[in-house]
This record gives structure tokens, C-alpha cells and sequence, in this order.
């Protein structure tokens, strides 16, 4: 779980009923949902999140096979490997 200097709340989940898959959630201050993604646990899994001082959403975690990670294909040179992925939030919708 991390926060921003705004009060938004980012937090990671693994579905505990199939285990198949991780997804990041983003709240604000007054916790409805901004935005949320999935990350298939086939393909990898998420491990850490921190907010930069400028906002941006860091994401580390493991890749097991190549994965979109939110608009960036990805593909490991070696099996498993690690990523840290950013996220502009400013430009983020809604889905």
C-alpha cells in the first residue's frame, strides 16, 4: 500500500479464491475507485508499490513470460526476471 502527497491510496491484491491473478487498485481521499488494473499471475506478479514526490506510481514485481504492463509490452530475457514499471496517474482514466 502505498499514498500520494494528494491522499490517493494505491494498493496491490492477489485474488486469495483462484490465485490467478494480482490487480493494483487506486483510490482517492475519500476512497472511490480512480483506477484499477490486473496483472495475469501466469505472466508475473506485483511485489512493492511506492509514490515518487512527483506523483508517479512505481511498480515492482516479478515477470514470468511476456505481459502488458498497462500500454508496454514486455518480454524477460530470462525466466523469471524482475520489473519496475512507472505510472503517470496524471493522464490516468477511469475503467
Amino acid at each position: 500500500m502505498a499514498t500520494d502527497h494528494a491522499g490517493n491510496v494505491a494498493y496491490a491484491t492477489t485474488n486469495i479464491t483462484s490465485g490467478d491473478y494480482d490487480s493494483i487498485e487506486l483510490l482517492d481521499g475519500e476512497g472511490r475507485r480512480i483506477w484499477s488494473r490486473t496483472l495475469d499471475h501466469d505472466r508475473g506478479s506485483i511485489h512493492a508499490l511506492a509514490f515518487t514526490a512527483s506523483g508517479v506510481l512505481m511498480v515492482a514485481g516479478r515477470l514470468s513470460g511476456t505481459i502488458d504492463l498497462w500500454g508496454g509490452i514486455v518480454s524477460p530475457t530470462r525466466d523469471p526476471m524482475g520489473f519496475l514499471a512507472a505510472i503517470e496517474l496524471g493522464s490516468v482514466r477511469i475503467r
